[in-house]
């Protein structure tokens, strides 16, 4: 299980434990369960968004969701940018972890701009 550590906390780790620190957060992120992540030609396996396909009520359930998950969740940086399925707006760079969950930092995008229903969100603990 990987403790979450604030950055002033890491700030007073060395390289070597900074380091062991973020191995273990990728090795998390390989094992969590992707929740609001879309089809490409490299991810097959994920459903297209689908806008409009969420109620006004969806859609307020599920930000609220998003909000009760990034709190307290762990950023995951990548390299190069997310782009919207729909739009083509650039989404940004990063994942929510939390609790064996993985959430793309652009998921709010989704519920908020096309009103997409995202499978598994609401069901979140």
């Amino acid at each position: 299980m990987v403790v979450l550590m604030s950055e002033e906390h890491l700030n007073n780790l060395s390289h070597e434990q900074i380091e062991a620190y973020y191995n273990e957060l990728r090795q998390a992120r390989r094992t969590a369960t992707p929740i609001g992540y879309w089809y490409s030609k490299n991810q097959p396996e994920h459903p297209m968004p689908v806008s409009d396909s969420a109620t006004s009520d969806q859609v307020t359930e599920q930000l609220e969701k998003l909000d009760a998950f990034i709190e307290g969740a762990r950023e995951v940086h990548y390299r190069g940018y997310s782009s919207c399925r729909l739009c083509g707006k650039l989404n940004g760079t990063f994942e929510y972890v939390k609790n064996g969950f993985a959430i793309p930092v652009g998921l709010q995008h989704y519920v908020e701009d096309h009103h997409v229903l995202v499978p598994g969100l609401l069901e979140l603990p």
